[in-house]
């Protein structure tokens, strides 16, 4: 199990900065005394940083991933990132291309599927959609399960499985934030489980 808390010293060594294709920016975190969080940026799109960070190492099947957070306010977004590969570019950047985001906003959670191309480039679609109210400034804890071809999710009461061909035997673990401030307080990781503890 990985167990990550977003205070001063004793995330920075657990987990790497690592970047979508579609941006260039190379945002970090703001760290505040019990969670980071991104700024606005009025110079970039949606008016607020991107930020994102990602395990070096993969996990597999029936791997369960829970990330605490509090959306505040507006359009912003707590996302889980499954990815299938991370990479350097030509600046020493960590980068990933192909990936599946689980997002959590105030009208519910929205999974997007990304993929990399060299003909296409970066080009991304929607998978599921489900709406319901998510409060703002309040922590919320949305959880993953990454199974064999579906992943299964939970927010409060919410329980959704959705299917997605595409999935890797293993994948890179990360988080994003985006299009709002968003405050994350932690990330924990659990490999081997065959049912999801929604404790």
């Amino acid at each position: 199990m990985k167990h990550i808390e977003f205070t001063k010293g004793n995330w920075e060594d657990k987990i790497e900065y690592a970047y979508t294709e579609r941006f260039d920016a190379t945002h970090k975190f703001v760290q505040e005394e019990d969670c980071i969080r991104n700024k606005e940026n009025p110079e970039f799109l949606y008016g607020h940083d991107n930020v994102s960070l990602m395990t070096l190492e993969k996990y597999g099947v029936n791997t369960q991933i829970e990330l605490t957070s509090a959306i505040c306010g507006g359009e912003a977004c707590a996302v889980l990132v499954l990815a299938n590969e991370l990479r350097k570019n030509e600046d020493g950047v960590l980068k990933f291309g192909n990936y599946v985001e689980v997002v959590l906003w105030h009208t519910g959670v929205t999974v997007w599927f990304f993929k990399n191309t060299p003909e296409e480039g970066l080009t991304w679609h929607r998978r599921m959609r489900v709406h319901f109210p998510v409060e703002s400034n309040v922590k919320q804890k949305l959880t993953v399960q990454f199974l064999e071809k579906y992943i299964r999710i939970f927010v409060g009461e919410q329980d959704m499985l959705l299917k997605i061909e595409e999935l890797p035997e293993e994948v890179h673990v990360g988080l994003n934030v985006c299009e709002g401030i968003t405050k994350v307080y932690d990330l924990t990781i659990k490999d081997g489980c065959d049912e999801v503890n929604r404790g």
